[in-house]
């Protein structure tokens, strides 16, 4: 008789257990996928920030008078304008309203690129990079607010979830900066001093953002892989290299043509955007992965 008083109390116990059991096991299935679309986000966001960035760079050269650049700043307009209708198609059912990309302001920043695109042969140079900052440092925006919202598991993530959507895309931003202004003085063989002012400052952003960088990801639990040491070196010479360059500019002394300057400046620029690839690859989820016990 006892037992049978027992009966519904264990059963209940059991339903509860299992109702816990599906609650958990669909928390972790839904965190999965909204990590698996922040990823695909932030690659498509970082791919685009990429070509923008070189675009800029090209246009410099293009409105300074280095018409050879032109073939490739088409080219690099093609894949700008692939990723913004890749970006378009992505889904974000996981992602809450908060994360994905406002509808206002990313109608206007398709026309307003449309807008740049078509005027960009009556602009100067200075225009020409304004208008390009703008827009990216919009889609930066994006990109962190969607990283930061979507790719951390746990706060222990907090930090290289940082470096990745921010702190690197900033010293990404930075180099690119430095190479539009520097392709720019390499073409016309003078360096201004609105030029040099800039490149001074950018000069100490990019030293500032890439210790930064070296030091938050040297202290991550993946600091002492291979691949993150041989990334941070990679960037660390190339940034050099860069800073170098960008130094004999400021001197009096440009030693190199448009095209030199902009391939040195995209050495430093590619690595920072290999490390963020390698790390944001690391960041997808795998799938059907068993409960933790």
């Amino acid at each position: 008789m006892e037992a049978l008083e027992l009966l519904p109390i264990a059963s209940m116990t059991l339903l509860g257990a299992v109702t816990a059991l599906r609650s958990r096991w669909h928390g972790q299935r839904w965190q999965r996928q909204r990590r698996h679309e922040g990823v695909q986000w932030c690659q498509s966001l970082q791919q685009l920030v990429m070509h923008l960035q070189r675009h800029r760079g090209l246009s410099s050269m293009c409105l300074n008078g280095d018409t050879r650049a032109a073939t490739r700043l088409a080219r690099e307009r093609e894949d700008a304008n692939r990723l913004i209708h890749t970006l378009a198609q992505l889904p974000d059912s996981h992602l809450s309203a908060a994360d994905v990309l406002p509808k206002a302001q990313w109608q206007q920043f398709c026309h307003d690129w449309q807008q740049l695109c078509s005027t960009l042969e009556g602009l100067d140079a200075a225009d020409s990079i304004h208008q390009h900052t703008e827009l990216i440092t919009l889609v930066l925006n994006w990109l962190r607010a969607i990283g930061e919202a979507s790719l951390s598991r746990s706060s222990a993530d907090h930090a290289w979830v940082g470096v990745l959507v921010d702190q690197l895309p900033a010293l990404s931003e930075a180099l690119g900066q430095a190479r539009a202004i520097s392709a720019g003085i390499a073409v016309r063989g003078q360096c201004s001093a609105v030029a040099r002012v800039r490149l001074a400052y950018l000069i100490s952003r990019i030293e500032g953002l890439a210790h930064t960088c070296r030091q938050a990801l040297s202290a991550d639990r993946h600091g002492h892989h291979p691949a993150m040491r041989e990334g941070l070196s990679r960037i660390d010479a190339a940034t050099q290299h860069m800073l170098t360059c960008l130094r004999c500019q400021m001197s009096g002394n440009p030693s190199a043509n448009g095209s030199d300057c902009f391939a040195v400046a995209t050495e430093a620029i590619d690595a920072v955007f290999a490390l963020m690839a390698g790390l944001l690859a690391g960041a997808a989820p795998q799938p059907d992965l068993p409960l933790a016990a």
